[in-house]
C-alpha cells in the first residue's frame, strides 16, 4: 500500500511539473518528435526511392538482361549470328532477335515524327514475357494479329499520345512513310562509262493498328513504348532503304538469364560476372581501317548500368538525409539538455520541499524519470503520426 501511494504521488508530481512548464516541456517533446519523424522519414524515403528505381527499371528493360550488337562495319547483325551468340551464353534461358528503327506516324489528326518501331519474331522465347491486351488484360495472340506487313501493335503509352484509348474501335488506320532507295544506271555518251545515280522516293503507307498492348505490365510489353511489327515485315520495310534490298538484318540479340524479374530482380554481381565472361569470350577480327584487333560484338546491359545509377543516387540521398538528420538530432539533444538543466535549477526549491516532508532520493528520481518518460512517449507518438 505504501509503494502504491508512493508511485501515485510520483505520477502526480510529474504531471504537475509538466503542466507548469508547458513551453519548456513542449520544446523537448517537439525535439523528440522531430527526431523520430526524421528517422522514420529517412527510412520511408530511401525505400520509396529504391522501389521507384526498380519499377522504372522494369518498365524500361522488361526481362532483358543484356544486348549483343554488331561492333564491325555494317551496323546490323544477321540471323546466322544467333547460333554464335547462343554458344557464348550457354546459361541464358532466352535469346531473342530484335530490329529497331523510328518512323513518323499520323493517326487521325495526331502526329508523332519519331515513334520507336520494333520488329520481333513471333516465336520468341517465353522468358521475355507476353503481350497483354490493354483493355481486358488477356494475352494477345500476335501470330493471328500480325498476319501481314501492314499490321502493327501499338503500346498503350503511344496510343494515349495519339489520342486513342482502350475503347477505340480496331483496326485503326495509321499513316507513315518509308524511304525507297533505288539506283539508276545510265551510260556516258562520251566515255561510254556507266553513271550510277541513287534515287530516293518517299512512300506514304497506311498501316493498320490491330491491337493495343499494355505497356505498364512487366514483361516484353513494358520494354516497348511504340509500334511492334513482325520481324520479317519490318525487315522488308527497312530493306527499301538499301539498294540491294537486304532483309537479313537484325539490330540486336536480347539475352535473358532469368524470368520474372518483377517477382525477384536478378542479382547484380551474378549479372556482372556473366557480362565479364561474355565480353572475354567474344571473338575478334582485324579492323580494316586501323589494322587493330577489335571485338566483333558489342555487349551492353542497361539493367546493370541502372543498378549502378540507382545505387549512386540512393547512397547520395541517404547521405544527405542522414547528415541533415544528424544536425537536427544534435540540435534536439542540445535543446533537451538545456531544458533539463533549466528544470533542475527550477526544481531546487521543489526538491528541497520534498526532502523536508520526508521524500527520499529514490522517490524524487522516480518522479523526474516519469516526467521524462511522458515527454518521450508524447514525442514518439507525435513523431510516428508525422512520419
Amino acid at each position: 500500500m505504501v509503494l502504491t501511494m508512493g508511485l501515485k504521488a510520483n505520477f502526480m508530481i510529474a504531471w504537475r511539473s509538466l503542466s507548469r512548464r508547458k513551453i519548456k516541456n513542449l520544446s523537448a517533446v517537439l525535439a523528440v518528435a522531430l527526431g523520430v519523424t526524421l528517422l522514420v522519414g529517412i527510412q520511408i524515403t530511401t525505400d520509396t526511392l529504391e522501389n521507384a528505381f526498380i519499377t522504372s527499371l522494369l518498365q524500361n528493360e522488361g526481362e532483358v538482361d543484356l544486348r549483343v550488337m554488331n561492333n564491325t562495319q555494317g551496323g546490323y547483325l544477321k540471323v546466322a549470328d544467333e547460333e554464335s551468340i547462343r554458344n557464348l551464353v550457354p546459361d541464358a534461358i532466352g535469346i531473342m532477335s530484335e530490329l529497331s528503327t523510328q518512323i513518323p506516324v499520323l493517326a487521325y489528326s495526331q502526329f508523332n515524327p519519331r515513334v520507336e518501331t520494333i520488329g520481333v519474331p513471333l516465336d520468341y522465347s517465353e522468358a521475355f514475357g507476353k503481350f497483354y491486351d490493354w483493355k481486358n488484360g488477356e494475352q494477345m495472340d500476335i501470330n493471328m494479329l500480325l498476319d501481314n506487313n501492314k499490321s502493327i501493335l501499338l503500346s498503350s503509352n503511344q496510343a494515349k499520345k495519339l489520342g486513342l484509348n482502350q475503347d477505340t474501335t480496331l483496326p485503326v488506320p495509321l499513316t507513315t512513310e518509308f524511304t525507297n532507295l533505288t539506283i539508276a544506271v545510265t551510260l556516258n555518251t562520251t566515255s561510254g562509262q556507266p553513271i550510277i545515280t541513287p534515287i530516293q522516293e518517299i512512300l506514304s503507307v497506311e498501316l493498320q493498328i490491330v491491337g493495343f498492348f499494355d505497356a505498364k505490365r512487366p514483361g516484353i510489353g513494358s520494354q516497348y513504348s511504340g509500334a511492334v511489327f513482325k520481324l520479317e515485315h519490318l525487315q522488308e520495310w527497312i530493306s527499301l532503304q538499301d539498294p540491294k534490298h537486304e532483309t537479313d538484318i537484325i539490330s540486336a540479340f536480347l539475352v535473358a538469364y532469368k524470368a520474372d524479374h518483377f517477382i525477384l530482380e536478378i542479382d547484380e554481381d551474378y549479372l556482372r560476372t556473366k557480362i565479364d565472361l561474355l565480353e572475354d569470350a567474344v571473338p575478334t577480327e582485324v579492323d580494316p581501317q586501323t589494322g587493330n584487333l577489335k571485338k566483333i560484338y558489342d555487349v551492353t546491359s542497361d539493367r546493370l548500368n541502372f543498378f549502378s545509377y540507382a545505387k549512386f543516387f540512393i547512397t547520395l540521398m541517404s547521405t544527405m538525409l542522414t547528415s541533415l538528420g544528424f544536425l537536427i538530432t544534435l540540435t534536439g539533444v542540445l535543446l533537451i539538455t538545456n531544458v533539463q538543466l533549466m528544470s533542475v535549477e527550477d526544481r531546487e526549491f521543489q526538491i528541497g520541499v520534498l526532502r523536508a516532508v520526508g521524500a527520499n532520493r529514490r522517490g524524487i528520481f522516480q518522479s523526474i524519470m516519469i516526467e521524462n518518460l511522458f515527454q518521450g512517449i508524447i514525442g514518439g507518438i507525435l513523431g510516428l503520426i508525422g512520419g
